[in-house]
Order: C-alpha cells, then sequence, then structure tokens
C-alpha cells in the first residue's frame, strides 16, 4: 500500500474547490495507469493506493499524470505503508 500527496502548486491561481475537483480528475487519470488488481482512494490531502505494483511502477503512472496538472498540483510525497496503517 503506497500513500500519496500532492499539494497546490505554490503559483497557481486555482480555488480551493476547483483544487478538489483537479484532484479527483488526477486521482482518475492515475487510476487508468495502475494494474487491474490496484486500488485507489482519496481526497486532497491522501490518496491511498492498494497494489502490488513497484514503487517505480506506481511513479510510472504517476509522474506522466503530474506532468499534465504541473500548473495546479505538485508531488509533496509518496510513501509505502504497511497494511493496516
Amino acid at each position: 500500500m503506497y500513500e500519496l500527496k500532492v499539494k497546490k502548486a505554490s503559483a497557481s491561481k486555482i480555488s480551493s474547490e476547483d483544487l478538489d475537483n483537479l484532484i479527483a480528475e488526477f486521482i482518475g487519470t492515475i487510476e487508468t495507469s495502475l494494474s487491474e488488481d490496484s486500488r485507489i482512494k482519496g481526497n486532497k490531502s491522501r490518496i491511498v493506493i492498494e497494489t502490488t505494483m513497484t514503487e517505480k511502477e506506481i511513479n510510472d503512472c504517476v509522474k506522466p499524470a503530474l506532468h499534465y496538472f504541473s500548473d495546479d498540483i505538485q508531488l509533496h510525497s509518496l510513501t509505502q505503508r504497511n497494511k493496516g496503517l
């Protein structure tokens, strides 16, 4: 299980409500790239990816999406977590 945190880009002038919608779109974009056994859920402060994929494979899915959304969203962290935490 991985925890992905994103934050509003410092130069972004997007509203908080629009940011929430953009992060939902970002989650949907990532979801289409993950393996079939993966599940993703989250909100603006925390995105959880349950998967058998490696961190490198997840990064390979996340980075193109982040590039697309880079005007408004930046990666804060990607951390592997033990299931149940």
